[in-house]
């Protein structure tokens, strides 16, 4: 997605299809200093985390409630996600 985004603002690529479209318009591609990339999201600046990372995100999570059930794990994500903490 990252490769994408990044030949669609250089103007390398133009965007498809809907989804594309969507992407360009909602995310943006951050560089930082040692050539890595990340994807954040326009609105707020959070991180689009990848998917390999999601299961070590809500395993972190899990463990930081006690443990606790669904609705302190979800409390507890959308601190973080408003901290940008992820």
């Amino acid at each position: 997605m990252i490769g994408k985004l990044l030949a669609f603002s250089n103007g390398a690529a133009k965007p498809s299809c809907s989804q594309e479209y969507r992407w360009v318009s909602s995310m943006a591609v951050v560089e930082y200093g040692n050539g890595s990339h990340k994807l954040i999201r326009k609105s707020n600046g959070a991180e689009v985390l990848p998917e390999s990372r999601l299961y070590e995100v809500i395993h972190e999570a899990h463990a930081m409630t006690g443990h606790g059930g669904r609705d302190k794990l979800t409390a507890t994500l959308k601190k973080r996600i408003l901290e940008c903490d992820i």
